[in-house]
C-alpha cells in the first residue's frame, strides 16, 4: 500500500473537502458566476495524481497490477460519501465525484490497453444512446474508451449539448484530463 499512499492520500483529499467547506461556496450569493476555482483545482489535483501513475506505468516503473491498485486507492478516498456541508457544496463535490468517476476508469481502461480505434465522437455518441437506454454500464464502458484515447495523446475537443446527467459530468472529467495533459506538465516524472 505504500506505493499508492505516494500517489494520493486520504488526508490530501480531506483537506479539499475543509478548503471547500471554508470556501462558503454559493449559488446564491453571487451577483455574477460564483467563483468555483476551488472545486476545479480539487478535481485537477486528482487528475494530475492519476496521469502521474500512467506516466510511471508508462516508464516501467509500476506494473499493471500496481498502477491499477494505485488508481483503485484513490477512487476508494475520493468517492468515498463525503460529510454534509451545504446543499450548493455539497453538490459541487458530488458533481467532481461523478467526473472522476470516468477518470478513473479512463486511466483503467489505458492501463490495461482495452481500447480501440475509433472516432472519439462515435464512442460518444453511442454512450449518449446507451445512457438514454439506462445502461450506464455500457456507457461508462464507451467514455473510458474516449478517455484512454485522451491519456495516450489524442486530442480532445467536445462541443455538442448534452442533457445534464451522468454523461455530461463524465464528459467534464474527460475534459479535465485533457486540459491537464495540455497546460501542465508537472505529472511527468524526470526519474
Amino acid at each position: 500500500m505504500a506505493e499508492q499512499i505516494e500517489y494520493y492520500t486520504e488526508e490530501r483529499w480531506n483537506n479539499w473537502v475543509k478548503r471547500a467547506r471554508e470556501s462558503g461556496f454559493s449559488l446564491a450569493d453571487s451577483k455574477n458566476a460564483p467563483d468555483t476555482t476551488i472545486f476545479v483545482n480539487m478535481e485537477e489535483d486528482v487528475v494530475l495524481a492519476c496521469l502521474k501513475i500512467v506516466n510511471k506505468f508508462e516508464k516501467e516503473k509500476l506494473s499493471t497490477e500496481e498502477a491499477l491498485g494505485a488508481i483503485k486507492y484513490m477512487e476508494r478516498i475520493t468517492l468515498a460519501r463525503a460529510e454534509s456541508i451545504s446543499e450548493d457544496i455539497d453538490m459541487m463535490i458530488q458533481s467532481i465525484q461523478s467526473s472522476l468517476v470516468a477518470v478513473f476508469s479512463s486511466c483503467q481502461c489505458y492501463i490495461e490497453g482495452k481500447y480501440e480505434p475509433g472516432a472519439i465522437d462515435d464512442l460518444i455518441e453511442r454512450a449518449a444512446e446507451a445512457e438514454k437506454r439506462g445502461d450506464e454500464a455500457t456507457a461508462l464502458g464507451l467514455i473510458s474508451q474516449v478517455g484512454a484515447k485522451i491519456v495516450a495523446g489524442q486530442p480532445f475537443e467536445f462541443n455538442k449539448e448534452l442533457s445534464p446527467g451522468c454523461l455530461a459530468e463524465w464528459i467534464d472529467g474527460l475534459d479535465s484530463i485533457s486540459a491537464a495533459m495540455v497546460g501542465n506538465d508537472s505529472y511527468k516524472d524526470d526519474g
